[in-house]
């Protein structure tokens, strides 16, 4: 019997042989057929014929065989922009962000390039700059972290995977803020000793001052307390003792001032603002004086007599000549 191959692409198939001797009665012989190599892109088919002498009516299949085109490139995880978690200066070794690199062509992808460009690029650091060819749906992977030791800003970066020409070149960015060290801090608008207005003895009103609190820091102050002490610390009053804590560049607000009552003489105290470990105590210094009333005339025995810096008494206790 013969065995031949037939149709559009009969010459892009190879049989294992052309002729099968006289096959015995319920015997059998076997051939094989097969796409030849070196195929360009496209779908081959013919036609398998066994034929023979005898009265032997001639057999046929049709095979077929597709050549795919060939594809090469890759893809990134991550893709667009990676942000590291913020870190205080003074950090340590920060998490590295590993990347995965997928073959998604049907061809190896060959050797690698991994490369770090843009303002930024010294400081972050790859775990490799080179990667071996990737097979066909294969992957493979390197990290990229921040460097430590970078002073308070932000670091930013790009990174890129290349290869050979038939490689699209795949890239993303990567970021890193550095804060910088949490300060703490308060001051007041008052600084100086702060004299009242002097009042004379029966004064009615007392007269405030109003003190505010800024946050020198960039953290939150912490609650605040508000104390006097010193010889007449007792002479005087605050509106509150104790302040909420204030956010960074915020600000707040008490008063001090005299109590009402007061004899004659000066009282003198401090006014301190303290909060937590991280907060220096603020102080400054107050001071009221209160002036004896003046008598400008008295009448004793029908007569006017000045009289000046004394301590007011009834009229109706003065006597003598």
């Amino acid at each position: 019997m013969t065995v031949a191959l037939s149709g559009t692409n009969g010459s892009s198939f190879t049989l294992s042989k052309t002729s099968v001797g006289s096959i015995a009665v319920s015997g059998s012989d076997t051939f094989t057929v097969g796409p030849d190599l070196g195929l360009t892109a496209g779908t081959y088919t013919a036609t398998v014929t066994v034929s023979g002498g005898n009265g032997i009516t001639a057999k046929t299949f049709d095979v077929s065989f597709t050549v795919n085109p060939a594809t090469y490139g890759i893809s990134l995880d991550p893709t667009g922009i990676h942000t590291f978690t913020a870190a205080t200066a003074g950090y340590g070794t920060q998490t590295a962000k590993t990347v995965t690199i997928t073959n998604t062509g049907n061809q190896a992808t060959g050797a690698l390039t991994v490369a770090l460009s843009g303002t930024n690029a010294s400081s972050f650091t790859l775990s490799t700059d080179t990667v071996s060819s990737i097979a066909a749906s294969g992957s493979d992977t390197f990290t990229v972290a921040p460097k430590t030791g970078l002073t308070a800003g932000t670091y930013t970066a790009t990174v890129t995977v290349s290869g050979s020409a038939n490689i699209t070149a795949k890239k993303f960015d990567v970021s890193f803020t550095v804060d910088q060290q949490p300060t703490y801090g308060i001051s007041l608008n008052q600084t100086e000793p702060y004299s009242f207005p002097p009042a004379i003895f029966g004064y009615t009103e007392r007269t405030t001052e109003t003190v505010t609190i800024n946050n020198t820091g960039t953290q939150a102050t912490g609650d605040l307390t508000i104390a006097l002490s010193g010889t007449n610390s007792s002479s005087f009053t605050l509106s509150k003792t104790s302040v909420g804590s204030i956010a960074a560049s915020g600000s707040d607000t008490f008063t001090v001032g005299p109590d009402i009552g007061l004899t004659a003489g000066t009282y003198t105290a401090t006014v301190t603002v303290s909060g937590g470990a991280n907060i220096t105590e603020k102080s400054f210094d107050v001071s009221f004086t209160v002036t004896p009333q003046s008598i400008t005339a008295a009448s004793v025995n029908g007569l006017v007599k000045p009289v000046t810096g004394a301590t007011p008494v009834a009229l109706g206790s003065l006597s003598g000549g």
